[in-house]
C-alpha cells in the first residue's frame, strides 16, 4: 500500500524464520547452557523432533532486523528503516501467537501459586503444573501482544508519517511498537517463574536488559 515491491517481504520472510530460529536457540542456550550438552547439540535440536531445549523472544526480534537489513538492500526494498516499519505490526501477531500457542503446552510460566478448591486445569487463566495451580501467564502476555498489534497497526495506517527519528519518517512505526513491547515485558518477564539472566547476572532478566536499552 505504500508502494513497495510485494516480493521483498516474501524474500524476506524465510530470512526472518530461519535467523530468528537461530538466534532464539544460541540465546537460550546461553542463558541456559544445563539444558543442552554443547552449542552443537543445541542447534542440532532444531532439526530433530525434540521436547529438549527452549527459545528466546528477543532473537525473533533480532531475526527481523537482520531479516530487514538484507532485504532492504534489494531494489524497492525502501530501506531498512522502511522494511521494518511494515513488519512491526505483523511482529507484534506473530509474538502474540507464539505466547498463545505456549499456553497449550507447559507453558503457564507464572510466579505465583494459587490455592484453590479443585477445578478444571484447562481454565483460561490458571493451569495446574502438578503442584500447585499457577498463573497462565502465557495468555496475559497474549492478550498484551493483541493489544499492541492494534495500537501499533493503527499507528502504522493513521500517524505513520510522524516522525519519531528526527529528520525522517522512516521507522517510527517500528519504535512505536519497540517502546510499548518494552514497557509490557519488564513487568511481565518479572512475573515468569523461568525468567533467563546473563550467565554473570541472576538478578535482572535477559529481557529485562533488552527492553530497558530499547
Amino acid at each position: 500500500m505504500d508502494g513497495g515491491k510485494k516480493y521483498v517481504i516474501w524474500v524476506s520472510f524465510p530470512f526472518a524464520v530461519v535467523l530468528s530460529l537461530l538466534i532464539s536457540r544460541f540465546l537460550n542456550w546461553y542463558c541456559h547452557p544445563e539444558m543442552y550438552g554443547s552449542l552443537k547439540g543445541a542447534m542440532e535440536g532444531l532439526l530433530q523432533n525434540s521436547d529438549v531445549g527452549g527459545y528466546e523472544m528477543p532473537g525473533v526480534l533480532a531475526g527481523i532486523l537482520i531479516a530487514a537489513f538484507i532485504a532492504g538492500r534489494l531494489r524497492d526494498g525502501g530501506g531498512t528503516l522502511y522494511l521494518l516499519d511494515v513488519m512491526a505490526p505483523g511482529t507484534a501477531l506473530g509474538m502474540a501467537i507464539l505466547y498463545l500457542t505456549d499456553r497449550f503446552g507447559i507453558g503457564c510460566r507464572g510466579k505465583v501459586t494459587f490455592d484453590v478448591p479443585p477445578i478444571d486445569p484447562e481454565l483460561l487463566l490458571f493451569v495446574y503444573d502438578g503442584s500447585a495451580y499457577r498463573t497462565a501467564l502465557y495468555v496475559v502476555q497474549f492478550t498484551v501482544l493483541a493489544l499492541i498489534f492494534a495500537l501499533t497497526l493503527v499507528f502504522k495506517f493513521r500517524w505513520g508519517d510522524r516522525a519519531l527519528i528526527k529528520g525522517r519518517e522512516e521507522g517510527s512505526t517500528a519504535i512505536f511498537f519497540l517502546l510499548l513491547l518494552s514497557a509490557a515485558e519488564v513487568p511481565l518477564d518479572s512475573a515468569r517463574y523461568d525468567t533467563s539472566f546473563l550467565r554473570s547476572n541472576g538478578f535482572v532478566s535477559f529481557m529485562q536488559i533488552i527492553s530497558a536499552l530499547i
